[in-house]
């Protein structure tokens, strides 16, 4: 799933959102259970954004929105980047995926690794992620295309009601002959 990009205007944060985490083990053997997630979503909140994560000299923007969906068991989040170089990597595609990095208060070791009540988080640009389901997309290039199909549907909407009308039109006109 590549992740959105929540298109801005020059001087504008460019809005972004997608999958942050996924339930299931990552590429570093880590496993989060959709328990663990559903709790972290809230704190994942006003996180920051890094390039390739912890480095302040890194930090590109903020997290603003984060959910748990139970259906795909994933963490979507929505973000703003304020730094224009990264926001154009972002809306050219360069940039397409996010790692979720935090700190955990218990590990249980398994055959793989299981964090217990993450904190601390924080939210990367990353060319290679932990959890290959993470994206980013352009959020208004998504709302920008929602609303021309709804233009598009208005638009058919006028043509139809033009249209019956004027065989409204066209009997009425008929049954005075």
């Amino acid at each position: 799933l590549p992740f959105k990009v929540l298109e801005s205007t020059a001087g504008k944060a460019l809005r972004i959102g997608g999958v942050a985490m996924a339930a299931g083990m990552s590429r570093n053997f880590n496993v989060y259970t959709p328990e663990e997630l559903q709790i972290f979503a809230d704190k994942l909140v006003n996180a920051p954004v890094y390039i390739e994560h912890v480095a302040v000299d890194s930090a590109a923007g903020k997290v603003t929105k984060c959910t748990y969906d139970a259906t795909s068991r994933c963490l979507l989040y929505e973000a703003e980047i304020y730094d224009q170089t990264i926001a154009d990597k972002v809306r050219n595609g360069l940039i397409q995926h996010v790692s979720v990095g935090a700190d955990y208060d218990a590990l249980d070791v398994v055959d793989a690794k299981v964090p217990h009540g993450l904190f601390n988080p924080e939210l990367s640009l990353v060319a290679v992620p932990g959890i290959p389901e993470t994206n980013v997309q352009v959020l208004e290039h998504l709302a920008a295309v929602k609303s021309g199909v709804e233009r598009l549907e208005e638009k058919d909407l006028n043509f139809i009601a033009e249209k019956v009308a004027s065989k409204v039109s066209e009997k009425d006109s008929a049954a005075l002959e």
